[in-house]
């Protein structure tokens, strides 16, 4: 509106406001939005063009046969070193002369030098070959040493069940209605003998399934595991499951 005086009215006011103000918010949202993602994908990009990727290697070892793999540790353990004390022998002694008279002193006395006091002192304890008793010779027995339950054996051929005798289902079990699941750990020996059992998990329900599950692996018969052709002791697990 145009004023007598020359003055121009312009419209402006809190109404004129509320029309243009959302317009102008979002224009300036996007605009520092806009700005943010320019400014964030210039960093980025000089990041990725001054980087120099270096190919990531791994040597991997692929093994396609049991040949390949190092011989095994050997499982024959030495029997235990017995020791042999030596006899403790009494030292000469050396007491002091007495004076005796003339008639009864012995003549051409011969003393012992320093070098036969010594092999007297540090005799000589030999092996000997038992004939003569001159020595003496101990046996050991060639027994079988059992790895450890925990104990890491190298086998070729893992043992397999030939035989293993069904666990007796506890009466208390089977009056509750109770079922289970127990892991039973064995020592196989090397005729396929079972030289011990142990419980490798229980239950978890206190019925006696861990007992009988144990009784019945100490009567099972097994295939040895083979390692270069012999038969080795070794530990194998399997699962016994009570069930109706």
């Amino acid at each position: 509106m145009k004023l007598g005086t020359g003055v121009i009215k312009v419209d402006y006011g809190a109404f004129e406001l509320k029309k243009t103000y959302q317009r102008n918010m979002a224009i300036a949202i996007l605009f520092g939005a806009g700005l943010h993602l320019l400014a964030m994908g210039a960093w980025f990009s000089v990041k990725w063009i001054l980087t120099d990727p270096m190919p990531e290697t791994t040597n991997v070892i692929r093994i396609k046969d049991i040949s390949d793999l190092a011989p095994p540790p050997s499982l024959v353990k030495k029997p235990p070193a017995v020791k042999i004390d030596a006899p403790k022998i009494a030292a000469p002694k050396i007491g002091i002369p007495e004076p005796v008279p003339d008639e009864e002193a012995e003549e051409n006395v011969v003393l012992a030098t320093q070098d036969q006091l010594a092999d007297i002192s540090q005799p000589d304890v030999g092996t000997g070959d038992g004939s003569d008793g001159d020595g003496m010779v101990i046996e050991i027995g060639d027994e079988d040493f059992f790895p450890a339950s925990d104990e890491f054996v190298a086998v070729e051929e893992i043992p397999s069940a030939i035989f293993i005798p069904e666990p007796d289902f506890p009466e208390m079990a089977r009056k509750a209605g109770i079922t289970g699941v127990v892991w039973i750990r064995v020592l196989v020996d090397k005729e396929g003998n079972v030289r011990d059992a142990i419980i490798e998990k229980e239950s978890g329900s206190n019925a006696g399934f861990e007992e009988a599950a144990k009784k019945a692996a100490l009567g099972g018969k097994w295939t040895p595991a083979m390692q270069n052709n012999q038969p080795v002791p070794c530990w194998v697990s399997y699962k016994v499951e009570f069930i109706f």
